[in-house]
């Protein structure tokens, strides 16, 4: 298989059809877990396919990677910057300290409990809301005044705030609901590559979910 390109092989070994044969070869480790070791790695019947076959599959996987990537943003990487309070426009209506347990976004302003923020630019209006979302999933409970008016802003503002709006539970479910799909498509074309019929792919993926469960 050192001919085909990476992200093909990793489609296969990620594939259900070769999850289901890894589980009748494998034994239970520690009663409940199946063994992920070269032993038993080494004995899958990796197919190979056509260019075609394989480009589409590359291509997915190359999808799939890009959609991955998008839920783990490195918001430490994207978040370099002036401090907000050198912004124009934002006006700063808070006490001295801000618990970060309810964080609300209207037009004009960010509420918070402890006071406000209003901020006129509507796309740093949506980058401070983004920011204060993930401050609060890093369990940071709490702000006080002047670390809000140091919060970076990037100079790139844009592409900052839509690799920051996965924080946004609704636009996570969009991507995940987007990978399953693309998940999905790369299975059937695998279970066809094995010459899977429709009656033998159900049985497997049964028995995968189940697995899963």
């Amino acid at each position: 298989m050192r001919d085909f390109p990476y992200p093909y092989v990793l489609a296969l070994l990620n594939s259900r059809i070769l999850e289901f044969y890894l589980k009748q070869i494998s034994p239970y480790a520690s009663g409940k877990y199946y063994r992920y070791t070269n032993e038993y790695l080494s004995r899958l019947p990796l197919r190979k396919a056509g260019k075609k076959t394989v480009a589409e599959v590359t291509g997915l996987v190359l999808k799939l990677m890009k959609l991955t990537k998008m839920l783990n943003p490195n918001i430490e990487e994207i978040t370099h910057g002036m401090p907000l309070l050198r912004k124009p426009g934002v006006e700063f209506d808070t006490a001295d300290k801000i618990r970060l347990d309810s964080i609300e976004i209207t037009e004009h302003e960010i509420r918070l409990n402890g006071g406000r923020i209003k901020i006129e630019d509507r796309l740093l209006r949506e980058y401070i809301y983004l920011y204060m979302l993930w401050l609060k999933k890093q369990n940071k409970n709490e702000l006080r005044r002047d670390e809000i008016m140091k919060i970076p802003v990037p100079n790139n503002l844009r592409e900052a705030t839509e690799k920051m709006s996965i924080l946004r539970e609704t636009r996570k479910q969009k991507v995940l609901k987007k990978i399953a799909e693309l998940e999905d498509e790369l299975n059937e074309i695998i279970y066809r590559l094995y010459g899977i019929n429709r009656e033998e792919m159900d049985i497997i993926e049964a028995e995968i979910w189940r697995g899963h469960t």
